[in-house]
């Protein structure tokens, strides 16, 4: 693999690479930055793994909220930014550009403006989150995207936890991840680490 990516980037090609983390590669994180400066790649996205699919065959490999918020801060350090893990919180996954210098790209949850369409025509709100919206072949698209789940996954009131007292601007929690762990995709988000007594007053705007 190693030499096929040297390969694209001397084409040249803009090679990017993906890592989706768990708990049995969270560790290596350091060195797969290292190993994308070193062949000169464009830059990486982290990612999380939501274990649906398949991948709930490994479900315990999910992170856990510590994980995750040790990772955002390990992140920072490696982009070399002074700033709190905190300020991530409400970001799904991360682009990190390699150009002149570091520059990282926080990615919000798209529920509601992008939606994910099978090929036999399902549509589910994310692809993650595997609830159908309806059949792309069956209804009208102006029909699915105006599901009532969208309103509902898009409405705090509607949330359990503390996801449902927060106050933090633009995060909903991740809905998927709290499907695929908890069965339930209005649950408490299983990656969020602000602490209970911060909830009220913290906002990320």
């Amino acid at each position: 693999m190693l030499q096929a990516l040297t390969h694209l980037v001397e084409a040249p090609f803009r090679v990017v690479l993906m890592v989706t983390l768990h708990q049995e590669n969270l560790g290596e994180v350091p060195k797969i930055w290292r190993l994308a400066r070193d062949l000169g790649l464009s830059g990486i996205i982290f990612e999380r793994f939501v274990p649906e699919g398949r991948g709930k065959d490994m479900a315990s490999a999910v992170l856990r909220k510590e994980e995750w918020q040790r990772f955002l801060e390990e992140l920072c350090a490696l982009c070399g930014f002074d700033i709190a893990a905190l300020s991530l919180l409400s970001y799904r996954a991360f682009w990190v550009e390699f150009a002149e210098g570091v520059s990282l790209l926080g990615a919000p949850c798209s529920l509601g403006e992008s939606f994910c369409l099978m090929p036999d025509g399902t549509v589910f709100p994310c692809r993650r989150l595997p609830i159908p919206l309806g059949n792309l072949l069956e209804e009208d698209l102006a029909v699915i995207t105006t599901h009532p789940l969208l309103g509902k996954l898009k409405n705090r009131e509607s949330l359990r936890g503390k996801c449902r007292q927060c106050s933090v601007a633009g995060c909903l929690g991740c809905r998927a991840l709290a499907y695929a762990v908890l069965g339930d995709p209005f649950g408490e988000d299983p990656h969020c680490f602000l602490q209970e007594a911060r909830i009220s007053t913290t906002s990320l705007s």
